[in-house]
């Protein structure tokens, strides 16, 4: 009964998603009503039109036209602005105009959308790289406008904006099929392929009565987007009153565009456990079953930890793992790691919290990392410490040692001059000698000229007497010349003289000050993305980012943002135009959750009775576009070094979990909501007197 229930509800669901609450359907562009297409939200005017055939023709912002060509691509406000390339027709006029074909010049005013590529055809159908019919004109030029079927000559579209609307759900499961109240339980979708890459994706779970009745749950997923062809969302299981235990589907949909839509293949069943049975349940090994070990549905796991590991720590994973070659459940953890710190930053500790890598030398006051002041520099003490000499590797990138206090690469070009860092810093000292030029500052001399171009043209970098003779180029590549930079006071061989992570030719563009540190446009982040755990921040007086364990920075440190409400990349987590779902410099796969960046799941636990401590790297990530991510782990051992446990490890391992994705956007709006509320109710009282009248029949 419950499978007639399951086909029934999508019977519903389509018939009532296609049911004209949308004036033209998602990813497609009709001739209609001006009435009708102004009240679909998500329907764009384009083109004002006289009649529905023969029309004259109108740019958008008049609105005079009781017909227009209207699109649906699911944004509220229509992108008509014209560049070069986006043109649907040419107008002879603003209104009461005829109309030409895209590739035509006679014709002065143009109608637009999006980033449409479109071209005329005497085709009866468009091609794959122009699939989208807009409409058809009686001519090449001078011509009146009809539906796509009226005339010969026929205006076919493309762009990617059009290909991204081809995206189609494929599949639609539970991950798994049993689950107790308080679980977390993934919602696994794939795509029909890269067009649905960043398209996002909105759950409704509904509990199964039978009958073809479904119960609304009381909190659904939150929406998430596609990574490459594939998208993970996340429920809490929870309890609804049922004969025996509750069973969920659940429907997705494509955000924008909810009449593609499908129904889950498999069903999930919820048990609700007895409520004294965590009475006998105080730490991980008191559970019996993978289950409830897994789901820790009593919250014993900090309290079966050791006294070395702080669950409280935002660097500390706690949980219960159940060991199914000994069918038991014990007690794990794992640590979030920033990674190795790249050239120019140092390895730094929060104090009882994680280690982070900081621009510069010196950590901040009280965040030095741990040393134990042996002589011997450990992994983890960071440059800065008196333990790590010159030449150590401690916690740096591959390639790069200790110099100085941070991590050094001799074989990159820091200040980007064009001579490698070991070319400049001839005997590695991390002191500019005598003869040498500093691999921190792109001119040496401060004579206007790279290091790099006066080595190549033969003059002496470290005299400002000696460089070449002054040209048009553009030798920092900021987008202004030499001569124009040397006019206005910048240096032509630095592309952001005033350091404040702008470049000086953007500045002038955008008439800020590009000798001033405090005039600039808008901030923009540098490439840091930050793992699970960390939010990003900002050095104070620099435009160094750099990646915080929690939810907050060092005071003074908050990237900057401009409380417009959107979540621009590189305002950090901890922003408050950034929500919870989005992403904004998290690594891929992670999004904003509670102010730092966060995963559906976790930093591996070690599946292990033991106390093993976890260091992750990624082998094969979510911007590779697989669906999942590739983590290869090693662990340190904490305990008793006797049997397998601690055998497994130290040989380490390789895992697979699912990428995550971020964007929240609403399932219905307000209107579709109640609507559809109505049509439910209607259906059940129509089900519910069909079953009386049928037991009235029996007797």
């Amino acid at each position: 009964m419950k499978e007639v229930g399951r086909l029934f509800l999508g019977i519903f669901l389509l018939v009532f998603l296609s049911s004209g609450v949308l004036a033209v359907e998602y990813g497609n562009c009709s001739i209609v009503s001006r009435d009708s297409c102004i009240a679909a939200n998500n329907d764009n005017i384009v083109l004002g039109l006289s009649s529905m055939t023969n029309a004259h023709a109108q740019l958008a912002n008049i609105g005079t036209y009781n017909y227009v060509l209207c699109c649906n691509f699911g944004d509220q406000t229509a992108d008509t602005t014209c560049s070069e390339t986006n043109e649907i027709v040419g107008l002879s006029a603003t209104t009461n105009a005829h109309v030409e074909r895209p590739e035509g010049t006679s014709y002065t005013f143009l109608a637009c959308y999006k980033d449409f590529k479109c071209i005329s055809t005497t085709s009866t159908d468009c091609t794959t790289d122009y699939p989208l019919k807009t409409l058809s004109i009686s001519a090449t030029t001078n011509a009146h406008v009809g539906a796509f079927e009226m005339y010969a000559t026929k205006i076919c579209c493309g762009g990617s904006t059009i290909k991204a609307a081809a995206c189609t759900l494929k599949t639609a499961t539970w991950s798994i099929t049993d689950a107790i109240v308080g679980q977390g339980v993934r919602l696994v979708v794939t795509g029909s392929g890269a067009e649905c890459n960043g398209k996002s994706i909105s759950f409704n779970v509904l509990e199964n009565d039978g009958f073809g009745v479904y119960q609304d749950v009381v909190t659904n997923p939150s929406p998430v987007a596609f990574n490459g062809d594939t998208a993970t969302g996340i429920w809490i299981a929870e309890w609804q009153n049922d004969v025996g235990s509750p069973e969920y589907i659940f429907n997705v949909s494509l955000a924008k565009n909810p009449q593609k839509f499908m129904l889950s293949t498999n069903e999930l069943t919820v048990t609700k456990q007895d409520e004294d049975s965590c009475a006998t349940i105080n730490t991980c090994d008191n559970y019996n079953n993978e289950l409830e070990c897994e789901s820790d549905t009593c919250s014993v796991a900090e309290e079966s930890s050791l006294p070395e590991v702080n669950c409280d720590s935002d660097s500390i994973v706690c949980g219960c793992i159940w060991d199914s070659s000994s069918s038991t459940c014990g007690f794990g953890w794992g640590e979030i790691n920033p990674g190795d710190c790249e050239n120019g930053y140092t390895l730094c500790h929060k104090e009882g919290e994680a280690d982070y890598c900081y621009p510069g030398n010196k950590c901040p006051t009280g965040d030095e990392p741990k040393e134990d002041n042996d002589g011997i520099c450990d992994v983890g003490e960071g440059c800065s410490s008196l333990d790590c000499k010159d030449g150590d590797q401690d916690s740096c990138a591959t390639g790069a040692t200790c110099l100085s206090g941070v991590c050094y690469n001799p074989t990159e070009d820091s200040d980007g001059d064009g001579l490698t860092n070991d070319e400049e810093d001839k005997d590695g000292d991390g002191v500019v000698d005598t003869g040498e030029t500093d691999p921190n500052d792109p001119d040496t001399d401060d004579d206007g000229f790279s290091d790099g171009e006066e080595v190549e043209k033969g003059t002496d970098p470290t005299d400002s007497n000696s460089h070449p003779q002054s040209t048009t180029e553009d030798s920092d590549g900021d987008g202004l010349t030499n001569n124009e930079e040397t006019s206005i006071g910048t240096n032509p061989n630095d592309p952001d003289t005033d350091d404040d992570g702008f470049s000086d030719g953007e500045e002038v563009e955008k008439g800020t000050d590009p000798t001033d540190s405090n005039s600039h446009p808008q901030s923009t982040t540098e490439d840091i993305t930050c793992e699970y755990g960390y939010t990003l921040c900002r050095k104070t007086g620099s435009s160094k980012n750099y990646c915080y364990p929690g939810d907050s920075c060092l005071t003074g440190e908050n990237p900057e943002e401009d409380e417009d409400g959107i979540c621009d990349v590189g305002e950090g987590c901890s922003s408050l135009d950034c929500k919870d779902g989005e992403q904004d410099s998290c690594s891929q796969g992670l999004y904003c959750l509670s102010d730092k960046c966060y995963n559906v799941e976790s930093p591996i636990i070690l599946g292990l009775l033991g106390n093993c401590q976890i260091k992750q790297t990624i082998e094969k990530g979510c911007e590779e576009g697989l669906g999942y991510k590739i983590i290869n782990w090693t662990g340190t051992w904490v305990g008793d070094t006797s049997g397998s446990a601690y055998e497994e490890c130290i040989a380490g391992g390789r895992t697979t979990i699912p990428c995550a994705a971020q964007v929240q956007l609403p399932f219905f709006d307000y209107f579709e909501l109640v609507a559809t509320l109505v049509v439910l109710a209607i259906i059940y009282s129509a089900l519910l007197y069909k079953k009386k009248h049928h037991h009235k029949k029996k007797k």
